[in-house]
């Protein structure tokens, strides 16, 4: 394999990643282009540069790209595709488990009410992985040398990377 194999494959990744953000924002926003500047804002912005360039980073936006799959599909309705798309995201990252907050901001832009009964499938989807990730991995959480520190002092320590996070999101 070569280096322009992943860095294009990558690219792809990303470039797919914001055509599905475009779709969805059409879907949600009903403005396409409203959409479009969405997409475009996260196509070129800066902070996507690692998840894009670095090999380690594939696996931000193959979770991303299968994330929004699994929304776009939730919000037309096709359950089992979004089902499917879900457990892709899952396995390429973990972090896909916020899906299941996101599903009530798609029903609230679609002004629709949330509703458990739709989300049964996707629930049941993490209810699967996380038994899947307790059995291989355990349940004990890894102790941390952080934990030996008092919340508030973590907490103190945190604000200023929380800052600079939204610095560089806002102000790149």
């Amino acid at each position: 394999p070569t280096p322009a194999g992943f860095h294009l494959t990558a690219t792809a990744l990303h470039a797919a990643t914001a055509v599905l953000l475009y779709r969805l924002g059409v879907v949600l926003l009903g403005d396409a282009r409203a959409a479009l500047a969405g997409a475009l804002l996260f196509t070129v912005h800066p902070v996507h540069t690692e998840a894009v360039t670095y090999l380690a980073g594939r696996s931000d936006p193959l979770s991303a790209l299968a994330l929004l799959a699994a929304l776009l599909a939730y919000a037309r309705g096709r359950t089992v595709l979004a089902t499917a798309a879900f457990a892709a995201a899952l396995l390429a990252r973990e972090a896909a488990v916020g899906l299941v907050l996101l599903l009530v901001v798609v029903d609230l832009g679609l002004g629709r009410r949330p509703s458990i009964r739709r989300w049964l499938p996707l629930l049941a989807v993490l209810a699967a992985y996380l038994a899947l990730r307790i059995a291989i991995v355990g349940a004990t959480p890894v102790p941390m040398a952080t934990a030996a520190f008092p919340l508030w002092r973590r907490a103190l320590t945190m604000l200023p990377v929380v800052v600079d996070y939204l610095r560089v999101l806002l102000v790149p």
